[in-house]
């Protein structure tokens, strides 16, 4: 009778260690959403160098809303991880930047200076002290663009998010907008364990 019982408590043992080898990664991590909103104002004067001299109310309202949603992702994970009691964090990834127009132009009516489309170029850094300034997320933006999905660079975030990180962003425009831009910006973060 003891026989069996080792036998059964043994072959438990081994597919229960089975299945824990067998999981990979993906099985031991999660999603993180962020997200923020901001108004891009109209411009009344545009200046002639735009690509030089970007007016101070488009930096800002671009890259108020990205640094929102990005301080939110070291608290979030905080608190997931908390919640599923998963242990310590191995890695963090960007899976996904976006930049939205709330209220988009009917396309018939989408032009290069009331949609996303006046700015060229979007380049979200990150930092913090003792390491170098990281790109974590660009993306070059279409003319008519209603939405834009950023490119997000295979970088392990976590010392990062660890250590408190900054976020720098570097905008390139192409006109200034002629009409309120409201816009919402969203992260997802790779959690992994």
């Amino acid at each position: 009778m003891h026989g069996i019982f080792r036998k059964t408590a043994l072959l438990i043992g081994v597919i229960t260690g089975i299945l824990y080898a067998s999981c990979d990664d993906e099985t031991l991590a999660f999603d993180i959403t962020t997200s923020s909103s901001s108004t891009i104002e109209k411009v009344d004067f545009c200046p002639p160098d735009i690509g030089i001299s970007l007016p101070e109310q488009i930096l800002r309202a671009v890259e108020a809303p990205i640094q929102e949603a990005m301080s939110q992702i070291g608290p979030a994970i905080d608190n997931e991880v908390e919640k599923r009691n998963t242990g310590p964090v191995k890695h963090i990834y960007m899976k996904a930047l976006t930049m939205t127009m709330k209220e988009p132009p009917a396309e018939s009516e989408r032009k290069r200076d009331n949609t996303l489309g006046f700015l060229s170029k979007v380049e979200v850094y990150v930092s913090m002290d003792g390491k170098d300034e990281l790109l974590a997320e660009s993306a070059k933006i279409a003319e008519n663009a209603v939405s834009v999905s950023f490119r997000t660079y295979d970088v392990d975030l976590k010392p990062y998010v660890d250590k408190g990180f900054s976020t720098k962003v570097k905008v390139t425009a192409r006109y200034c907008p002629s009409v309120d831009i409201p816009m919402d910006v969203t992260t997802t973060t790779r959690v992994s364990f």
